[in-house]
């Protein structure tokens, strides 16, 4: 039924495209003038190909027709009505060109706008940038842009290594990605959701494959508003040169550390293709040791680890993409990507357990292995039809995901003989399937308002398997615990409807959007026909403003409401162990986590530098705790709550300057206060920690092909319901070297060259405590080696005409 609704829905989407390719076709526009001329660089005065040229009515800035400049940057507008218009002609990376008062008329039937010239645009209107050269961070009214070709410490390195460097982030020694001290946020890739968890996304896919990271911390109603901090969405590179083009990247690294990854691109005027992939294995061995004690009835349980441990991520993907112009309204588009990832960890430890009271103390060994696999693909058909007045659109899109899923771990306690003295292994495994629909529609009332409104449906269906198998001595095998199997399946429908009307008056601009959804829940545990259902309407209203006190200097206010819902593991009501000593159990009861968040921030270009700073506030309402408590004699259980309140207050600052013209120096620091309480376990609670963090980037730039930079961070401790985590430092270096006219390039780079990064964290509550060390072995060495390919056709001679162009033409 599910795969019928969705050929349903593609189908569906298919046919409005077609109606409206149609449509389109079938406007005739009755012949008239005609304006021609010839676009070039006026750098090098090299015609520049398939540019925009688009020609707009001089009364009501209707849009009256267009083209794109081909062979020798000649542009022809055919079948111009009489009337005044004016001109503007786009292409990436240069000035918009604007001419106005174009006349057409019986006396005037030809305008021949002879060669026009293109500048390089250094700064782009409607962001502060400090360099020439694409700056490493752009701030926007509502997001931040991270450009990642400037991040050369992170060059070999994943996305979650590039986001070490930006603000507004935090990622720990093992990877995981917060967000403003928050670890839940929404993950897009190329403003599509994923299928993959947040914290897999962000460490599988390679930065080499990335264009810009996008952080979105107050998004608008026309985005998901799931996710306490915000939204990460992931540009991916896709080349928008002429004709074909490409790069390829290959890395090595020491621990076993290698991948590849390419894209390659072929585009014709009204013709997009693109393909890409990549392969990575990554090995981060390591070492780890914990202190803890769990006290049950009378006794306490006192047990200490230490020894080595090694975790891999072997990945690889693919994804294809076609684009096509059906006409010059009309662009449909088709993605397909497809995956597989392999996610394993081991650990080896020696224990020491003994009791109080109790003198005996107990030596024995633990091989813990656990592994994470499955596939996953994703389609998505876009279609978007640009109607005749400037900014008026329509835009559909399809998406459909699925993933499998297979979890095994296995953990063996072993004597010092090295003979199993217990074991355990549990089987988690189900697949995922979600689809999105969506349509979106923007009205321009002027040159500065428009009002937009959108309707979505997100459907999402999931299995969960869990079995439990114990190991027997006496058949030196594994036995199915039946009474611990369980089978789930969890169904999520979301109906969203929103509304936003934006404009400007004078310096002030403004964005107001209300968006509502209805949500329908249902979990079943299919073993004892437990039903959990859930009917929910709920509204987020947005609003965000900015004002330009002079052209260097702007203000930003924000606010909005979101979001967090639980998973679908959150309210599994049974046991579900997940090693010898830990047990999860989820919670039916559990209720959506709701953030209110507020921000002001500002901006202030001088010269050679740019200063940003940013205060924020984001209260959390039913605030969703991972909580402990004691299980049995050494076994720990983990569960999760609605733990009152949570409130983070603090500032965000960043500088960015050239003290010279080969020496960049990228500041940033946030510090923010965070305070949590409630009630847990029958027991009201209070913490508060003061938190900041601090980075600051030195980019050398040598005779235009070497590049030097240093990265330094530290981290703050800071605190939860249940315990704290102590703070680190982490220095990183970065060497770039271009060859064959930046065609080719190296790229050396070494993380945490002190050895200074670890995690070192405390959980205690009533009858436990634990106390853990996790440190990465360090440095981390990679080489990348990139190589672009660039093959454009041939450029005609400048002035030369086309021979077919008329001088006249009949009305």
């Amino acid at each position: 039924m599910r795969n019928g609704f969705i050929n349903v829905m593609f189908a569906g989407l298919a046919l409005f495209i077609g109606l409206n390719s149609v449509l389109a076709q079938n406007a005739r526009v009755k012949r008239g003038g005609q304006i021609t001329g010839i676009i070039l660089d006026a750098k090098d005065q090299t015609p520049i190909e398939y540019a925009y040229i688009i020609l707009y009515s001089q009364i009501d800035s209707v849009q009256a027709a267009g083209t794109i400049s081909v062979d020798g940057g000649r542009f022809l507008i055919d079948n111009v009505r009489p009337g005044r218009y004016y001109l503007e002609i786009k292409y990436m990376g240069f000035n918009t060109f604007i001419t106005h008062d174009l006349q057409i008329g019986r006396r005037n039937r030809r305008i021949d706008l002879g060669e026009i010239q293109l500048e390089e645009s250094l700064q782009i209107t409607d962001k502060i940038e400090v360099t020439a050269e694409k700056p490493a961070i752009t701030y926007l009214i509502d997001k931040k842009i991270i450009n990642v070709s400037q991040h050369q410490t992170a060059a070999s390195g994943t996305a979650a290594e590039v986001l070490e460097n930006v603000p507004s982030i935090t990622v720990d020694i093992e990877g995981n990605v917060s967000l403003r001290g928050s670890s839940s946020f929404l993950v897009l890739i190329d403003n599509k959701p994923t299928i993959l968890e947040p914290s897999d996304v962000l460490q599988q896919i390679p930065s080499s494959a990335i264009e810009d990271i996008e952080i979105i911390t107050n998004p608008s109603a026309k985005f998901d508003p799931d996710g306490t901090a915000g939204i990460i969405n992931i540009i991916t590179k896709k080349n928008r040169l002429n004709g074909i083009s490409g790069i390829v990247n290959v890395n090595l690294g020491l621990d076993d550390k290698y991948g590849t990854d390419f894209l390659f691109n072929f585009r014709m005027p009204k013709f997009n293709f693109y393909i890409g992939g990549d392969y990575n294995i990554r090995n981060y061995p390591g070492t780890m040791t914990e202190e803890r004690w769990i006290r049950f009835n009378d006794t306490t349980m006192f047990i200490n680890s230490d020894g080595s441990s090694m975790r891999k991520r072997n990945t690889y993907g693919i994804k294809g993409g076609l684009d096509y112009s059906i006409t010059m309204h009309d662009n449909i588009s088709l993605e397909m990507r497809y995956g597989d990832r392999n996610m394993e960890g081991d650990s080896r430890l020696q224990y020491k357990q003994w009791t109080e009271p109790g003198t005996l103390q107990q030596l024995y060994f633990s091989n813990s292995d656990s592994k994470r696999s499955g596939g996953f693909y994703a389609l998505n058909l876009d279609y978007l039809h640009r109607f005749s007045k400037k900014g008026h659109e329509l835009s559909a899109s399809a998406n459909y995901r699925y993933r499998d899923s297979d979890e095994e771990s296995v953990d063996e306690l072993l004597d010092e003989n090295g003979i199993i003295s217990s074991g355990r292994k549990t089987l988690e495994q189900g697949p995922s399937s979600p689809l999105r629909f969506k349509i979106d529609y923007m009205f321009p009332l002027n040159k500065t308002d428009k009002f937009e409104v959108g309707y979505q449906s997100r459907l999402g269906h999931s299995e969960d398997i869990t079995k439990l198998f114990n190991y027997e001595p006496v058949s030196n095998d594994y036995v199915n615990q039946l009474q611990f199997n369980s089978k789930t399946e969890y169904e999520r429908d979301i109906h969203g409807l929103y509304g936003m009307y934006s404009g400007e008056a004078g310096a002030l601009g403004y964005q107001g959007g209300l968006r509502a959804e209805f949500t329908y829940r249902k979990f079943r545990v299919v073993n004892d026909n437990q039903n959990f259902k859930l009917r929910r309407w709920d509204f987020f209203p947005t609003l965000h403003l900015s004002y330009h006190v002079s052209d260097r200097q702007q203000m930003m206010l924000s606010g909005t409401r979101r979001i967090r819902r639980p998973r679908g593991y959150y309210f599994e009501p049974f046991d579900t162990w997940t090693d010898a000593y830990n047990v999860r159990r989820g919670n039916p009861d559990l209720k959506p986590q709701y953030i209110d968040s507020y921000e002001l921030g500002y901006q202030l270009a001088m010269g050679r530098s740019l200063f940003s700073l940013e205060t924020y506030h984001r209260f959390t309402h039913n605030n969703i705790e991972r909580v402990r408590s004691v299980y049995d004699a050494g076994i720990t259980l983990h569960t999760f709550a609605n733990a009152g309140t949570a409130s983070t207050f603090g500032s965000e600052l960043m500088w960015n300057t050239d003290f010279f013209k080969i020496w960049n120096v990228n500041l940033m620091a946030n510090l923010y206060r965070y305070q949590v309480e409630g009630h847990l376990l029958g027991r009201s609670f209070s913490r508060e920690s003061f938190n900041w963090s601090i980075r600051c980037n030195n980019t050398m730039r040598i005779k235009k092909v070497w590049r030097l930079q240093a990265n330094l961070l530290y981290n703050s401790p800071t605190v939860s319901a249940q315990g704290s985590r102590e703070g680190y430092m982490m220095l990183n270096l970065g060497l770039r070297r271009e060859f064959l006219n930046k065609t080719l390039s190296l790229t050396l780079q070494a993380r945490d060259i002190l050895q200074t990064a670890k995690r070192e964290f405390i959980s205690e509550g009533e009858g436990f405590y634990a106390k853990g060390t996790f440190k990465r072995q360090a440095p981390v060495v990679n080489l990348q080696i990139s190589w672009k390919i660039h093959n454009y056709k041939e450029k005609h001679k400048r002035g030369e005409r086309d021979p077919e162009n008329r001088d006249e033409e009949d009305f």
